[in-house]
């Protein structure tokens, strides 16, 4: 349940300078992790390792579609221009932030964009002529 993780993305919008914005990020996904490890499908052998990035950043993303946070880009690049301590990018808030960072840049990226429409055109179809099968054909892999 990343319930938890949504809510710590949604306080970045009442923080107000950039190092409060920052522990908002490493909050968010240190809830990711922690949903993960207790998660029911969890490998029990895996104890209290942390998620690989292959597994962490698909759960980052998820959060961030379910929380919707408004100005995230502008968060970020508030984060970016403002916060000038030199040692945070390797912090634990450094690695949050570059894994949001690549979560929303996987967002707004022409892959992402070419998936939503056609999962848009896929459910028009299926709406308005279920009888089409012709709109249901797999398309390229992406």
């Amino acid at each position: 349940d990343l319930s938890g993780a949504v809510q710590y993305l949604d306080r970045i919008q009442g923080a107000c300078c950039p190092l409060e914005k920052l522990v908002c990020i490493a909050d968010t996904v240190e809830a990711v992790q922690a949903a993960a490890a207790s998660s029911n499908t969890a490998d029990a052998n895996r104890g209290t390792q942390k998620l690989t990035l292959d597994e962490l950043l698909p759960l980052v993303i998820y959060t961030v579609i379910q929380a919707r946070p408004p100005n995230l880009v502008s968060d970020l690049q508030y984060i970016t221009l403002f916060h000038h301590a030199q040692d945070y990018k390797s912090s634990r808030q450094g690695f949050a932030y570059a894994n949001l960072q690549a979560s929303v840049e996987y967002l707004q990226s022409d892959r992402m964009k070419t998936w939503l429409a056609r999962e848009e055109s896929v459910h028009e179809c299926t709406e308005t002529s279920g009888k089409d099968m012709n709109c249901l054909a797999p398309s390229p892999c992406i």
